[in-house]
């Protein structure tokens, strides 16, 4: 282990501790955002089985696994959460971001210990909460078997470190828009959670789009791990998509550090 490796590391943890503090600190409304997670929760499953309506199954998909699929989408989601493009935007717009760059620390790196510690947060106020809901209320289908569990818990990291490097790729645009609020949302919903398959799987899709999609960095999000998850993707499938997500991630890596470079040419402070 090279020397001060380890040090290096401990710097970015004041970046995980701070999403930590803030949900101690506002731990009484947890209880609120558990009740507003199942009631959205419960009203996509509503829609789904109101538009199952008496059939028994529905593209490949069974009322059951749908069922399944709209929870397990929800409780993999709740560790996606990040705060990473509200905060450069904000340090961008304020000139705050210069006082993270001269930290003796990689910028994206960074968001990156912040979004870990924002997912440690999102477990306990979302994921937890969602997966014991989904259990009880709706009786969703349990992980087959360690292989299996083992499988999710990897194809949810690496859909983590690919929504993190894309979040972090439409945050960079702060540098050149400024404000990014708009364009958050509407990758937020629009591309990442519609076209990750969180609401809908993408076996209701064209079968052009389907296509597309798997070999997207899309997939990776919601759509691989849940499908594990509900028993719809063969574990030989699964690690298939998992060897996508890495290919993907090394190259979205390799585009951020370019638009990190390009942003830094755009910064501006006293004496540099």
């Amino acid at each position: 282990m090279p020397a001060g490796w380890v040090p290096g590391i401990l710097r970015y943890w004041g970046y995980a501790r701070r999403p930590l503090v803030e949900l101690l600190s506002r731990r009484s409304s947890l209880p609120l955002n558990w009740i507003r997670a199942w009631v959205y929760t419960y009203i996509l499953v509503a829609f789904w089985r109101a538009v199952y309506g008496h059939a028994d199954a529905s593209a490949g998909f069974s009322l059951e696994q749908i069922v399944s699929y709209v929870v397990a989408g929800q409780v993999i989601g709740g560790l996606f959460d990040t705060t990473a493009q509200d905060r450069l935007e904000r340090g961008v717009r304020e000139g705050t971001v210069i006082l993270d760059l001269l930290k003796p620390v990689r910028f994206p790196f960074a968001l990156l210990a912040d979004a870990l510690g924002t997912a440690g947060g999102s477990l306990v106020a979302q994921g937890i909460p969602m997966l014991v809901f989904g259990l009880v209320v709706f009786h969703m289908t349990v992980v087959a078997g360690p292989a299996a569990l083992g499988l999710v818990l990897l194809l949810a990291i690496l859909g983590f470190l690919l929504r993190q490097i894309m979040a972090c790729l439409v945050a960079y645009s702060a540098f050149w828009t400024v404000r990014t609020q708009g364009l958050d949302r509407m990758v937020n919903w629009v591309v990442f959670s519609f076209l990750g398959g969180s609401f809908v799987p993408y076996a209701f899709f064209p079968l052009w789009a389907q296509r597309v999609l798997f070999w997207s960095p899309l997939a990776g999000l919601y759509s691989s791990p849940v499908q594990v998850w509900v028993g719809r993707m063969p574990l030989s499938s699964g690690l298939g998509a998992a060897a996508v997500d890495v290919g993907w991630i090394a190259v979205l890596a390799g585009v951020l550090a370019l638009v990190h470079a390009r942003a830094m040419r755009h910064v501006m402070s006293f004496g540099g």
